[in-house]
């Protein structure tokens, strides 16, 4: 193992400046995100949602049918 490698050589960092920094910087952030909201969908978007949660509801019944053909 190279002695530049091993645990022993790894330095800690005691810097609490850049520690400060990192923790106001995600704080801005996570202030940020929480003044976002969600976009409102278009009608046509939403008629996509609601085709596609039809589809699924379609294509378990035919799940379902097959099943039960092949069981009989």
């Amino acid at each position: 193992m190279d002695a530049e490698l091993s645990p022993s050589a790894i330095e800690r960092v005691d810097d609490t400046e850049l520690f400060e920094a990192a923790v106001a910087e995600y704080r801005e952030s996570a202030a940020h995100i929480e003044g976002l909201s969600l976009r409102p969908l278009g009608s046509g978007l939403k008629s996509l949602i609601w085709g596609l949660r039809l589809y699924v509801l379609f294509m378990v019944v035919v799940v379902i049918l097959n099943i039960v053909q092949t069981l009989h």
